[in-house]
């Protein structure tokens, strides 16, 4: 590809992390300053770990983010497509599409490889 996104408006912020945060997985906000993996299908993100560091993660809250997603397969699911889209955890670590969640600005998709680029 002959253009970038990356470091688009990124914002991190540095939160506690609950046991099994990892970096490159979407997280949520569990209690005040807080974070814990999406473990569960349709957790709604606040963003993407980008480093754990002792009892701490960076998250990203904004800007450009390349990660992967699963595809809907089941009847009447929704995949997200580029454009303004929703998206939520898969409960395994990555993101899938959704009626509601997350909205972000998908600008890439690379369905092969099953790898997703989108700005929030």
């Amino acid at each position: 590809m002959n253009v970038s996104f990356e470091g688009y408006n990124e914002q991190i912020a540095t939160f506690e992390a609950e046991p099994g945060v990892e970096a490159g997985k979407p997280v949520k906000i569990t209690d005040n300053g807080k974070v814990s993996l999406c473990s569960t299908a349709g957790d709604v993100p606040c963003g993407i770990c980008v480093a754990v560091r002792g009892d701490y993660a960076s998250v990203q809250l904004g800007g450009y983010i390349s990660t992967t997603y699963t595809i809907n397969d089941e009847e009447g699911t929704v995949n997200p497509v580029l454009g303004f889209s929703y998206l939520v955890a898969n409960g395994s670590g990555a993101f899938k599409g959704a009626s509601d969640g997350l909205k972000v600005l998908v600008v890439e998709i690379d369905s092969k490889n099953n790898k997703i680029g989108f700005i929030f």
